[in-house]
């Protein structure tokens, strides 16, 4: 009920005081004249609207009117008693419990209680229960005698209902809002009074009731005031509905919003502005939204329009396409074409996959929703090929019992990609150059072969071939001749070996044979070898590493040119267990085997063959521990120091450190600079020769972790160096670059990051890279060497002379000096064509504007046979040493005599 009717029934029903009082005073006139008034009385309460109950003295009822019958319920049920009636009314306190009989209003009435206004639940037991509000007095006479009492009940179910519905609206209005961002507004342009909801005010980011119109402008961005202000005065001219957006800054966090505002103003008759009300709306995640939305629709879109595969929707019970996508072909055929088939499609499935595809047709009735079954199998396409296609399937439609019968999925043609794998899977296990079986093909067949050798307790024999002059043909011919030779390498080895023998390429220019002596087939298809003894399987493999040797000493023609290579060769023996025995030997530990033989072999001279002894299994061990102890230190020594810094105590464990030899001016003996070189110890702390853990470096790959160690290291130095010592500022730093490191596209920026640590100048760094090195070089790595000449590092070729560098390499590399080997040096002064060599290669360097670093100057013999204006650096001028116990002082006040022995 609302609340302007419930005014106007207060208007017409007279207040409940008034009725009872006048029903008191009818009732006191009625004892004076009561047959005459009974009849007018009666008529009156059956009237009013309003319930009465009264009683005796002794509180029996006497009446009750039809108001409060209806009230109750009792007008439901004809021909009760008045006393019936009064045991099944029941009346409630408002929290809906019984309430005692005592307690009642028309008994606290009787007893003399005032009885102003009691909130009671009335009606008959079990419901339902009207809200009613009841007023009661005691009735007395003239002599103050108590003749009963009477109550006045008023049904107010209606109106508390309407209060209750009008204060849910508001709080749901109130969360709306909330929950959707949105506030309202009302403008009275008559009088100029704003009102904004607390809901509006929020939005704006300030209290409830703090927004005005000044605060509001505040809150605009300044490019926005003056198209809010002109939207809203163009509403006020016009009327009607409006709608309009604009930026704020909210005042709570100062973030940015985007309000959307609609404006309905109501006009007066001559076209005025009345009234204005509207809401504000907080559109800024909605317009993000929006935008993502479009975003994402249009990325799906191109997607689906992207997309090869082919989707469809099956029927589980008949294998029918129901619907297909449109425009993408598979099998040849459109998704219509498909779906005329009908059942027929399975007609299309290859023979050896019709049953695989009914299982898996069979399996997906049981599928849980999101579950994605997958299939690949083979189909006919229309141009009568055979095609393989990718079947993903997840359920779409379920009958009443849960299962799927229907499915939707998606085909792909994968022809290409399975092939794709199966060239995949040659590759993994060849050699892509020669097509040989590569290292993980090798172990495979060795293992099986080890297998056989258990069961027939005979050995099985493997050779590791390594080719002799192969890295020189690369240096001077370069790749593609290296390739050429690599590949009639592969041929001729398999031209010289058994059908059944396996020849494997497991690195750049090596090559692993496996011969079965037992293994081989007569001439009239019998294993012939079955009945050879040990003798002969141990004679088999010298005569396999003979006809090797002798196919690979004929010159390999490539472009006209002649390249010969010999091989070394490692021979080892493996036998197996016998069939249920533990202990057997494992692929990789023949294959170490045999390659510890074939470095025997080269050790001896090369283009020979050697047969594994167990003595070499101790050196395999030797490197093996060199690996670890390098692996250690490399782990556990620090990058560098930083400049004047004292360098850190040495850990217990394996160390990394560097020597430094110093290099002087041949007429002055002036220091000019040092070579930092590589020093390891291990865990005892005894020393590791430099040729043995290098090597270890190089073929494990720890080399350029160790270059970088000793670029840090180095640049280190020659900072705490300079901290400590004063004249040092011209003294350089040389370090060497290995091959790995120098095609490492990181060495510029190792280069500037440890000058930049250090405080060092470019100038103060070179970089000491073998000829062989620069001649390998990639256009990238050459480019890197000329930035950093660029920028003033030094570029040194070292062991300058006993490479095949082209004269004219001088002059296009970006090489600041050069450094002689020492293999010239040791022939001075007696060997003529050493002198020549150095003095040429000095005065070449003179003339190109070149430094040159003669090595290896021990004797004062030597020192005397070489020309003026070169560096030098050998023993005669001090012996590389760790910083500690070098005397740098000394060499730079003392010069070169203070440093001959």
């Amino acid at each position: 009920m609302s609340r302007a009717r419930l005014r106007g029934l207060r208007d017409v029903v007279p207040a409940p005081r008034e009725v009872l009082e006048e029903a008191l005073s009818r009732l006191a006139a009625a004892n004076a004249e009561l047959s005459r008034k009974q009849a007018f009385t009666d008529a009156l309460l059956e009237t009013i609207e309003v319930g009465i109950v009264s009683c005796d003295e002794v509180g029996n009822n006497l009446v009750r009117n039809r108001a409060e019958r209806v009230l109750v319920g009792l007008d439901r049920i004809n021909g009760l008693s008045p006393s019936r009636a009064a045991t099944i009314v029941e009346m409630l306190d408002p929290a809906g419990d019984p309430m005692p009989i005592e307690d009642y209003p028309l008994a606290r009435a009787l007893r003399g209680e005032a009885v102003g206004a009691v909130d009671v639940r009335l009606g008959l037991a079990g419901g339902p229960h009207r809200e009613v509000v009841i007023r009661g007095s005691q009735i007395t006479g003239e002599d103050g005698e108590v003749l009963g009492a009477v109550v006045a009940l008023t049904d107010v179910t209606a109106e508390r209902a309407a209060s209750r519905e009008l204060v849910e609206e508001h709080r749901r209005l109130t969360e709306a809002q909330r929950l959707g961002q949105l506030g309202s507004f009302d403008y009275d342009f008559t009088t100029g009074a704003w009102t904004f909801s607390d809901q509006l005010c929020a939005l704006w980011g300030v209290e409830p009731g703090g927004l005005h119109p000044g605060s509001a402008q505040s809150l605009l961005f300044k490019e926005e005031v003056e198209h809010a202000w002109q939207s809203w005065r163009t509403a006020a001219e016009l009327g009607g509905h409006h709608s309009y957006e604009y930026r704020i800054r909210r005042a709570s966090d100062g973030a940015e919003r985007l309000i959307r505002s609609n404006v309905e103003v109501e006009l007066g008759p001559d076209g005025e502005a009345l009234h204005g009300r509207g809401t504000h709306l907080d559109i800024t995640d909605l317009t993000a939204a929006e935008r993502a939305a479009r975003k994402a629709q249009a990325f799906s879109a191109a997607v689906l329009a992207a997309m090869p595969d082919y989707t469809f929707v099956m029927d589980l019970a008949t294998g029918a396409m129901i619907s297909t996508s449109d425009g993408v072909k598979v099998l040849g055929m459109t998704g219509e074409q498909l779906q005329a088939l009908g059942p027929g499609t399975a007609t299309l499935i290859h023979p050896d996959h019709v049953s695989r595809l009914r299982a898996a047709n069979v399996e997906a009735v049981d599928l849980d929703d999101g579950a994605v079954l997958q299939l690949t199998y083979r189909a006919m396409h229309a141009d009568g090929q055979w095609r393989w296609l990718n079947r993903r399937v997840t359920p779409f439609q379920r009958d009443a019992n849960g299962r799927v019968i229907e499915l939707l999925g998606v085909v792909r043609d994968v022809t290409d990609m399975v092939e794709a794998d199966d060239r995949l899977t040659h590759a993994a296990l060849h050699d892509g150059l020669t097509g040989l079986p590569n290292r993980a093909l090798l172990v495979d067949r060795l293992d099986r072969a080890l297998a056989r050798c258990g069961r027939d307790q005979r050995e099985v024999a493997v050779l590791f071939c390594d080719l002799d002059g192969f890295k020189r043909v690369n240096d001077t011919a370069g790749h593609a001749a290296g390739d050429a030779v690599l590949l009639e390498t592969a041929r001729r080895l398999q031209a010289v070996l058994r059908e059944g023998d396996t020849v494997a390429r497991v690195g750049g220019d090596e090559f692993v044979v496996i011969v079965e002596p037992w293994n081989r087939t007569g001439a009239d298809g019998s294993a012939s070898g079955a009945t050879e003894d040990a003798e002969d399987d141990r004679s088999l493999a010298p005569r396999v590493a003979e006809r090797i040797a002798e196919a690979l000493r004929q010159p390999i023609v490539f472009n006209g040119l002649e390249y010969v290579v010999t091989t070394s060769i490692g021979i080892t023996y493996a036998k197996g267990p016998a069939v249920g025995r533990t202990g057997a030997v494992t692929a990789d530990e023949v294959l170490q085997d045999a390659d510890a033989a074939m470095y025997q072999a080269k050790g001896k001279g090369k283009d020979r063959f050697e047969v594994f002894v167990r003595g070499l299994r101790a050196d395999r061990v030797e490197r093996g521990r060199v690996e670890r102890v390098l692996r250690l230190a490399l782990r556990q020594t620090p990058g560098a120091y930083r400049a004047g810094s004292v360098p850190p105590p040495r850990q217990p464990g394996p160390a990394l450190t560097a020597a430094y030899q110093p290099i002087v001016d041949s007429a002055t003996g002036d220091l000019l600079g040092f070579e930092a070189l590589a020093r390891l110890t291990d865990d005892a702390g005894a020393s590791i020769p430099p040729e043995v853990f290098i090597d270890v470096a190089e073929d494990t790959g720890m080399i350029r972790p160790l270059g970088r160690i000793m670029l840090h290291l180095a640049c280190g130095q020659l900072a705490a160096w300079r901290s400590q010592i004063p004249g040092l500022d011209a003294v350089t730093m040389a370090v060497n670059v290995s091959a790995s490191q120098a095609q490492d596209s990181s060495l510029g920026e190792d280069v500037r990051r440890s000058l930049s640590v250090h405080g060092l100048a470019p100038s103060d760094l070179v970089l000491e890279i073998t000829e062989t090195v620069l001649l390998q070089a990639a256009h990238s790595t050459i480019t890197t060497l000329h930035v950093l000449r660029a920028t003033g590092v030094g570029i040194a070729i070292d062991d300058f002379g006993i490479g095949y560098a082209s004269l004219r390499y001088l002059a296009t590399l970006p090489v600041s000096s050069v450094k002689v080997d020492r293999s010239f040096t040791a022939g001075l002064p007696d060997d003529e064509t050493c002198s020549k060599i150095v003095r040429a290669v000095a005065g070449l360097a003179s003339d190109m504007g070149l430094t040159c670093v003669i090595e290896g100057v021990e004797t004062e013999d030597q020192r005397r046979a070489l020309p003026v204006g070169v560096h030098l650096q050998g023993w005669l001028f001090g012996h590389a040493q760790p910083p500690e116990t070098l005397d740098v002082l000394s060499l730079l006040a003392h010069g070169r005599a203070s440093l001959i022995d």
